[in-house]
């Protein structure tokens, strides 16, 4: 991708030069030998480029020049660009990198692992349904060593959330997830029982 997005000069055009700080005019005198395309071709550049990349491009992102494309494309969904003081959680992050790439990769179990446990970049809600009713995938997922808190167990099948031998497996595996738990569960007092007990296991 030769050309080059204008989000930064943007950030410039109301300033004096006075007002403008070292970087900033260096932004500024980059920009005389450059090609620059609007936000929204860049934008449709940003999406053409992740539809095309390959699993081995994907597990390999941030070691290859792809990963600020879509760092540039999850500020412009969070309207970062637009609104620059905006703060973005993992409540309020709408960027989901499966919205993207190719349609497959939903069911790649080991693409899934990197994507969204150690990248955050996707969303568990938008993988195979299937996978989302798998136990040992799901076990594997909570013990990662990049799973801190589990956000993602929000969106593991209820029946599974719900089931109290598939809740002790899961707690076995990341205590944390007990809070997303159903909620007839996190007032069991033998689930309460086992969720202390792993805590207690897995930080010390």
């Amino acid at each position: 991708m030769k050309k080059k997005k204008i989000s930064k000069l943007k950030l410039h055009e109301n300033k004096t030069v006075e007002q403008l700080s070292d970087t900033e005019i260096d932004d500024v005198i980059e920009s005389l030998n450059e090609e620059y395309v609007t936000d929204e071709e860049y934008l449709v550049q940003c999406i053409e480029l992740l539809r095309g990349l390959t699993k081995e491009e994907l597990l390999d992102l941030y070691t290859n020049r792809y990963i600020d494309n879509i760092h540039w494309l999850k500020s412009y969904i969070n309207e970062e660009k637009i609104n620059p003081d905006r703060t973005v959680t993992w409540e309020n992050d709408n960027f989901d990198i499966f919205d993207f790439i190719k349609p497959k990769f939903k069911k790649d179990k080991e693409l899934i692992i990197e994507l969204i446990i150690k990248m955050f970049l996707g969303k568990f809600e938008s993988v195979d349904n299937r996978l989302k009713k798998d136990k040992k995938f799901i076990g594997d997922l909570l013990s990662n060593e990049s799973c801190d808190f589990p956000y993602f167990f929000e969106f593991v099948d209820q029946s599974l959330k719900e089931d109290i031998e598939t809740a002790k497996y899961f707690l076995s595996k990341n205590h944390k997830c007990f809070f997303l738990l159903d909620d007839k569960l996190k007032e069991n007092k033998e689930i309460k029982e086992v969720h202390e007990k792993y805590k207690l296991e897995q930080i010390g």
